[in-house]
């Protein structure tokens, strides 16, 4: 039996790259996702499970950002969820600059593209805050 979806079109590395259409808001962060190695997603994700408690809404978003583009990778396509999908934007923005200045710390030695991520996160966060 045929496959029921095609499989994605690849880049050199094999990350699949199609299906991944993108609200405007979202495409700086979708391009800092993709320009991350897997090793600096995780760590991104496990960084914000231990801030959980500083912003409990925002770092479950940043987990479900980073889950959402690990899946990318390996062909399983579904729909990034704004922040205020999951939670009212002030909830969202609560705690997140100071949960952002932690995770900023621990992942400072990753270099420019993790603060291309940071940058995009930071500037969502302000858009939740007005």
């Amino acid at each position: 039996m045929p496959p029921l979806l095609a499989s994605p079109p690849r880049d050199a590395h094999g990350v699949a790259l199609g299906f991944s259409r993108m609200i405007a808001r979202l495409e700086p962060l979708r391009d800092a996702l993709r320009a991350l190695p897997d090793e600096a997603l995780i760590a991104l994700r496990h960084d914000a499970i231990d801030t959980r408690y500083l912003a409990p809404s925002f770092t479950a978003w940043i987990k479900h950002m980073v889950d959402w583009e690990l899946d990318r990778r390996t062909g399983m396509h579904y729909c990034l969820l704004f922040p205020e999908e999951l939670v009212h934007p002030r909830e969202f923005a609560r705690g997140a600059r100071h949960a952002l200045d932690v995770i900023t710390a621990e992942l400072a030695q990753n270099g420019q593209k993790v603060a291309k991520l940071l940058d995009a996160l930071r500037e969502l966060v302000s858009c939740s805050e007005r």
